[in-house]
């Protein structure tokens, strides 16, 4: 009795159609002795900008204040320089937004990633072209 097969390829070395594609994926972040500047902190920043608020943005990620607190405070950190102001209460209410730094950060590395991702897709298509790669 034979058994069905797991693997991505089969016996005439088509790939089967009820596996899904592999694609090469990368994260990228800007590192000194540990990582602190990626896409978390990039999305972190992003919702900061759109929300005009810490906290709601901590709320839309699914993570705490605290936590969206310490990532700010680490890049700044790193960076000896502030990437979002806050604003302290009064008429308008309190809020946060966007430094040119916090803004410059997150176009340059969107650029950067979008190079990076490019880079990526052509070594992939020319290291793996003609192979059909599915997997379960």
């Amino acid at each position: 009795m034979a058994t069905e097969s797991k693997s991505p390829i089969d016996s005439e070395g088509f790939g089967n159609e009820s596996y899904h594609e592999l694609k090469p994926g990368i994260k990228l972040w800007l590192a000194s002795s540990d990582g602190f500047f990626g896409p978390g902190t990039v999305q972190l920043l992003t919702l900061i900008e759109k929300n005009g608020s810490m906290l709601y943005a901590s709320q839309e990620m699914g993570i705490s204040y605290s936590k969206a607190r310490y990532i700010i405070d680490k890049t700044e950190k790193r960076l000896g320089s502030s990437v979002i102001r806050k604003h302290q209460g009064g008429k308008t209410g309190s809020g946060s937004e966007l430094t040119e730094l916090g803004c410059e950060l997150i176009k340059r590395y969107n650029a950067f990633v979008e190079e990076c991702t490019a880079l990526l897709q052509e070594s992939f298509d020319r290291h793996f072209e003609g192979i059909n790669l599915k997997w379960e």
